[in-house]
């Protein structure tokens, strides 16, 4: 299923990747925290760092997967605080 827009006179705008890397590209451009910190820190290694914290801690690949892309809608909403 996609996820689009609509606005009034313009074309259908798609909101979500279509592909991991799609995802990871888009992710990585955004900064946590609206960009409010004194380095840069994407969403992107936001998600890698949750998910090896929860592979160290549980040993359980699925889990660590879920962690891996449980920011992915801020793909298309952007990182809200």
């Amino acid at each position: 299923m996609e996820l689009r827009t609509y606005l009034s006179t313009a074309p259908m705008l798609p909101l979500l990747p279509k592909t991991p890397a799609q995802a990871a590209k888009a992710l990585s451009q955004i900064g946590r925290w609206c960009g409010r910190q004194p380095y840069y820190y994407s969403v992107a290694q936001h998600s890698v760092f949750v998910a090896q914290h929860v592979y160290r801690a549980t040993h359980n690949k699925q889990l660590a997967r879920a962690a891996m892309v449980h920011d992915l809608c801020e793909t298309a909403i952007g990182d809200l605080p």
